[in-house]
């Protein structure tokens, strides 16, 4: 297929967190290449249909799920990453739990947003029906190996605790963040204060129960129809 995204691991491995929550086996290196690649196609190309979607991803290995959190948990794992502030960690997770809830339940979505899993990995297809589809998904780091295709990319934020990249893939747009999820497990309390939320703390606990819901990496891909507005 023109402009086809093909996926070529590297020989990095993940790495094992406290807070990994699946104690599944990965899939072979070649299914994961194939799992990738299917994501990257899908969800640079678009727009699409449900059942192009489905059919897609089904194929390449991805399950989907009904379970309401598949689609929850990227798009507050990409909030996090995104908009992360080192100086306020407990902002950055309140503001995730609050964007992601606001994209899903009060915005111009509608109720068919498709989640799937692969091994460990939570990939949430959005705004298929709303002709501006994109795909978020957060994993172990080896998802980044999507990013051997993508042209220009660069870093535009970096701290100890957070390393977010963007770039282009095809016509559509791509993002990446690396989570050091055992640093900020390893935070002073005093920075998982709200500055801007007035009376709230976050709890080292609650901050636990957070990131075993995603994984230290995520991926946000782009369509072309999507950036266009259109």
């Amino acid at each position: 297929m023109p402009g086809q995204v093909q996926i070529v691991t590297t020989t990095r491995m993940a790495v094992a967190i406290a807070v990994a929550t699946s104690g599944s086996i990965a899939p072979a290196m070649a299914d994961q290449q194939t799992a990738l690649a299917a994501m990257a196609n899908l969800c640079a190309e678009g727009p699409m249909t449900l059942d192009d979607a489905k059919a897609a991803l089904g194929a390449a290995g991805w399950v989907q799920t009904q379970d309401p959190q598949v689609v929850f948990n990227p798009l507050r794992a990409a909030v996090f990453s995104f908009q992360f502030r080192s100086e306020d960690v407990g902002y950055s997770l309140l503001n995730a739990e609050f964007m992601a809830a606001s994209i899903l339940g009060n915005s111009a979505l509608g109720p068919n947003q498709l989640g799937f899993t692969f091994s460990d990995v939570q990939l949430a297809v959005l705004a298929v029906e709303e002709r501006k589809p994109y795909c978020v998904a957060t994993g172990p780091a080896a998802i980044l190996d999507v990013s051997v295709q993508v042209s220009g990319l660069e870093e535009t934020g970096q701290t100890n605790l957070v390393r977010v990249r963007k770039g282009s893939l095809g016509e559509g747009g791509y993002a990446d963040a690396l989570i050091d999820l055992q640093a900020i497990l390893s935070l002073d309390p005093d920075l998982l204060k709200t500055t801007e939320v007035s009376g709230i703390m976050i709890t080292p606990e609650m901050l636990a129960e957070f990131l075993s819901s995603i994984g230290e990496a995520t991926v946000q891909i782009t369509s072309k129809a999507a950036l266009q507005g259109n």
